[in-house]
């Protein structure tokens, strides 16, 4: 924990600001990370259907479209 001149406090409370602008800057970057990945799903489920082939991801929606209504 760093210390200050002005005690343990200050620094600990610096240390949190830092920590709380590092965890808004990685937020900031998840759903731009999730929205690639989909969209990588979805052309490696556009070219297996191409090729005559299964898809290999099979999100929930997908499963659940296949599976018969009782």
């Amino acid at each position: 924990m760093p210390y200050s001149r002005t005690g343990p406090q200050r620094g600990r409370s610096f240390n949190l600001t830092e920590q709380l602008e590092e965890l808004r800057r990685r937020q900031a970057v998840m759903p731009h990370r999730a929205d690639h990945g989909m969209k990588l799903k979805r052309e490696v489920h556009k070219l297996l259907r191409r090729l005559g082939e299964p898809i290999r991801y099979p999100s929930k929606a997908e499963a659940r479209a296949k599976t018969p209504e009782a």
